[in-house]
């Protein structure tokens, strides 16, 4: 994603997938140091749509490699918080992956 290119310090985005969670960040200065994504799932179609979109932007790096995320938090295992894990790791490589 372009807003995550130059880092100030902290950027966190949520984004819109209707009923489910979609969060992403990056920590740095200047540029990129740690990535994460905090859930990864919506439960409606139109919600998956959404995700897949939002996904594929965060996969698209500027320099035409699979972009990294450092660290991958699942809160619980519902469906709205889990459905896209399996699409987001075939697209980013991820470091760790966090769960309760």
């Amino acid at each position: 994603m372009a807003e995550l290119a130059y880092i100030p310090l902290v950027v966190m985005h949520q984004h819109a997938v209707g009923h489910g969670g979609f969060h992403t960040g990056a920590m740095g200065r200047g540029s990129a140091r740690l990535r994460w994504v905090y859930d990864c799932g919506s439960l409606r179609s139109a919600g998956q749509t959404r995700l897949s979109t939002e996904i594929e932007r965060l996969a698209a790096g500027t320099d035409g490699e699979k972009r990294n995320i450092d660290l991958l938090f699942i809160s619980n295992f519902d469906r709205d918080h889990v459905s896209g894990i399996v699409e987001l790791m075939s697209k980013v490589d991820v470091g760790t992956v966090i769960i309760p």
